[in-house]
């Protein structure tokens, strides 16, 4: 367990200004972030169906006259989206048509079943379906499977932009602490200065120096009318002893 409590003033001052400071920044950067995840992933994902709804337009001759090279030929073309992992066409019947498969990909992946329109986020991967209608009839479904390496990568540049930040609003935390040390640590520490004095010497004639008009400032009155009462008792009672030594 960390010994806040064995700590000087001035250490818990400055501890206490970063964690307040480190722990508004982190909920503000944690909410800033989760947003900015969930508005990615929409943006993501009407990316992929307007791929999907390009694709699966242009598909609609091939599907027509059952011309498989065509098919595939388009889907190549898939190559400039270097985020798209696989990609396929499939009939009408739910039979796959034409297939792309990104390069460096397993050339064994898993042909997903047909399924209606609808997409779904996994662990690392988007998946989509898409219907192919040619007027009020569907020919086909177009399936796209996207990574999510870019919003991984966005996330990364995201947790190294808020360590940026945090660590330079340390520097005003700190200067701010600096602040509140003068404030409150410096009477305090001023007021213990003299209560050591007083209790070495025994010197009740000592005082303490008001620096602040708020309750700091009241308890140093308060320790000084303490110091002369103490002071007052002090006079008489050497006084009554001196008397006693003279009867």
């Amino acid at each position: 367990m960390f010994p806040f409590g064995r700590l000087s003033i001035k250490r818990k001052l400055h501890v206490t200004t970063l964690v307040g400071v480190a722990a508004a920044l982190i909920l503000s950067c944690l909410a800033f972030a989760s947003y900015d995840l969930i508005v990615f992933r929409n943006s993501l994902l009407r990316d992929l169906q307007t791929l999907a709804e390009i694709v699966g337009s242009n598909s609609t001759a091939a599907l027509s006259f059952s011309d498989q090279n065509a098919a595939g030929e388009l889907l190549s073309a898939l190559r400039a989206k270097p985020h798209i992992r696989m990609a396929m066409i499939y009939s009408a019947d739910g039979k796959p048509f034409a297939h792309y498969v990104r390069a460096g990909e397993h050339k064994d992946l898993t042909v997903p079943k047909m399924q209606s329109d609808g997409a779904q986020f996994g662990p690392n991967q988007l998946i989509l379906f898409h219907q192919i209608k040619l007027g009020d009839n569907s020919i086909g479904v177009v399936y796209l499977e996207s990574d999510l390496a870019e919003m991984r990568q966005r996330l990364v540049q995201f947790a190294w932009t808020n360590l940026i930040v945090l660590f330079l609003a340390s520097l005003p935390a700190l200067a701010l602490a600096r602040k509140l040390q003068d404030a409150i640590a410096t009477p305090l520490l001023h007021l213990a200065g003299v209560a050591r004095m007083v209790s070495a010497r025994k010197d009740y004639s000592v005082r303490a120096v008001r620096q602040n008009d708020d309750e700091l400032g009241n308890l140093v009155d308060d320790f000084n009318e303490m110091l002369g009462q103490i002071q007052l008792r002090d006079t008489e009672l050497k006084q009554y002893r001196d008397h006693l030594e003279e009867q």
